[in-house]
């Protein structure tokens, strides 16, 4: 049987003889995930396996190659039988604009490089059990299964398995996992190298040249690694200095009518992030739409600032622009308000979470030390004391 694809190619899919492995993809052999032929477990879920074909492309868009891979019917897993964790950490692309941006400030050369059929250097621990493939049944042995030792695409736990993986080679290497981004490994001696990881995409860079070399060795030892030599631009000799901006509309949906958050933050000249966001409580002012946003624009300084860390870069501050006095004057009022909670509360020895614990000695208190203190209203003047 002959299926006709697209660029008049063709793929012949009548099994071939049988075989000492399956196809070899990439060059490298699906077999080493499998690791013996095993008597159908009665006990254990049997995940069957299927075969899909894929055109390669040049630039052009023209095929260079006709590619086939054994992927697994993850469908049929049942979590905390064949699986037990799957989240793996992707990188935020507020950390790659960052490290892009710091690379412009630093003035040192950033290399990419991919890692071929990533998920099959992951190792599972869980008992997992495929059906033979198609076309390279053991016809000696037709009711026996492979017990697989490393991961195949499709099974829920390969992503997982392909960053513990990598995570612990970096580890083992000297390398440093980010204190708030856990796809961001540094090194440092009297020089600083960088790898920042996108599940099989890799972005590095050092101010010392001999140290990208030293990586990109080892990673081509360990894996099977190809390098392109795409970027994106960012100015050259921009700084460091960070700066964020915040503003908001009011009242601008037209259904809910409720306001929407802008933030954009700047690492010297280059655009590191940015994001609008609608509200979760409605607004009945300017002013309070406005703080809102300033208090999301906050949220990301700190998490810029905790990520920066990592870089050796410690910023005392990052000033965040707001044109709306009245909610800078809330903020002012609302932090040496909180700040007062905070000292009352730890006079207390409360611990916020726990039952228990009343507020009401602490509220009056922060009232007898704000007495006489006006609180800023929305239309920017301020409540008349009572007399």
């Amino acid at each position: 049987m002959k299926v006709e694809e697209s660029l008049n190619v063709t793929f012949d899919e009548t099994p071939p003889p049988p075989k000492t492995s399956p196809l070899e993809d990439d060059e490298l052999v699906e077999e080493e995930a499998i690791e013996e032929l095993v008597l159908n477990p009665m006990d254990m879920i049997l995940i069957g396996t299927k075969w899909v074909y894929k055109n390669k492309l040049d630039e052009n868009g023209i095929v260079t190659r006709n590619k086939a891979s054994l992927v697994t019917q993850g469908y049929n897993q049942q979590e905390g039988i064949d699986y037990n964790e799957t989240y793996a950490p992707v990188a935020r692309l507020d950390s790659i604009r960052i490290l892009l941006s710091y690379t412009c400030a630093l003035d040192f050369k950033l290399y990419q490089m991919d890692v071929k059929s990533v998920f099959f250097n992951g190792f599972i621990n869980e008992e997992v059990y495929v059906a033979q493939p198609l076309g390279f049944i053991d016809f000696a042995k037709p009711n026996y299964v492979y017990r697989l030792k490393k991961a195949l695409y499709g099974l829920k736990q390969a992503p997982k398995a392909w960053y513990d993986r990598l995570e612990a080679f970096l580890i083992k290497h000297n390398y440093s996992i980010g204190m708030v981004d856990n796809t961001l490994f540094t090194k440092k001696d009297s020089n600083l190298i960088i790898v920042q990881i996108y599940v099989d995409d890799i972005i590095f860079g050092s101010t010392c040249q001999e140290m990208s070399d030293d990586f990109a060795k080892i990673m081509h030892d360990e894996f099977e690694m190809s390098t392109t030599h795409l970027g994106l631009w960012h100015p050259k000799g921009s700084g460091i200095e960070t700066i964020m901006y915040a503003d908001s509309d009011h009242a601008g949906d037209y259904v809910d009518r409720k306001s929407t958050s802008g933030v954009c933050t700047f690492m010297g000249c280059c655009l590191t992030s940015w994001f609008l966001k609608k509200q979760t409580a409605l607004a009945i002012s300017t002013t309070e739409a406005e703080y809102v946003s300033a208090r999301k624009a906050c949220q990301q300084a700190l998490w810029m600032k905790q990520d920066l860390v990592d870089y050796g870069i410690r910023l005392d501050d990052i000033p965040i622009m707001c044109d709306n006095k009245e909610a800078i004057d809330l903020n002012e009022y609302m932090s040496s308000f909180d700040n007062e909670i905070e000292q009352l509360a730890n006079e207390y020895e409360l611990r916020i979470g726990k039952k228990g614990y009343v507020l009401d000695d602490i509220w009056e208190k922060c009232e007898r030390v704000h007495e006489g203190t006006p609180y800023p209203c929305h239309d920017g003047g301020h409540e008349e004391e009572e007399k």
